[in-house]
């Protein structure tokens, strides 16, 4: 299941996107190795972000932040009905952080 992290962003495991592809205008496939072919015949080409990035403790997924943030916010600015899902192998490790370091650098968030 896709969870929704902030409206036209989502969060959740790669399988789901693969299910719900057209649900989604751009992606950022947080998966170490190749991109799942459903996901990049089924997306415009620049439409689909590749962080190749371990699924370990020690993974340095901070490095990744800017590129990825910068990709949620091109999408949502390039158009308003714009949805981006942002997944790794299981919707948890890689792609909440993504997620969490867009929101860090973009939203305002109250007390």
């Amino acid at each position: 299941m896709m969870i929704e992290a902030l409206p036209r962003i989502h969060i959740g495991p790669c399988h789901q996107l693969e299910a719900e592809v057209d649900e989604f205008t751009h992606a950022i496939v947080a998966i170490n190795g190749r991109l799942p072919a459903s996901v990049t015949t089924a997306l415009p080409a620049g439409t689909v972000l590749h962080v190749d990035v371990e699924d370990a403790h020690d993974a340095m997924i901070i490095e990744h932040f800017a590129v990825a943030s910068e990709h949620i916010r091109g999408a949502l600015q390039a158009a308003e009905d714009a949805r981006v899902a942002v997944v790794c192998a299981q919707g948890v490790s890689r792609s909440a952080p993504l997620a969490l370091g867009y929101m860090m650098q973009y939203c305002v968030m109250d007390k």
